[in-house]
């Protein structure tokens, strides 16, 4: 793998791991509905990223694996993020806690 490919991969952690950060924030914070932007946001960024790993790949044929993993990495974290979502959802929403009325 040359270093390009070596940076990209790196910087395209860190910007996920940042994300993960803001999402945990932005969840503890009191306007839900501001918070709920954010989150769509990062959810929306995290789309964009995959797609970027995904062009990439045809590009950089030789990192394949590396690339791939860096891709899933990427999904996880979103699928994390939308369950914390949905988490806090179900937390602050009565509906959700009591069931039908």
């Amino acid at each position: 793998m040359n270093s390009n490919t070596k940076q990209f991969i790196y910087d395209i952690q860190q910007r996920k791991n940042n994300y993960i950060e803001n999402v945990l924030i932005a969840i503890q914070h009191p306007k839900k509905e501001q918070s709920e932007q954010v989150i769509q946001n990062i959810v929306e960024k995290m789309d964009m990223m995959i797609s970027l790993v995904t062009t990439y790949m045809a590009i950089e044929s030789e990192s394949m694996k590396e690339l791939k993993e860096l891709q899933e990495e990427i999904i996880h974290a979103q699928a994390y993020i939308q369950k914390r979502k949905f988490e806090e959802t179900q937390r602050y929403n009565p509906v959700f806690l009591f069931g039908r009325l």
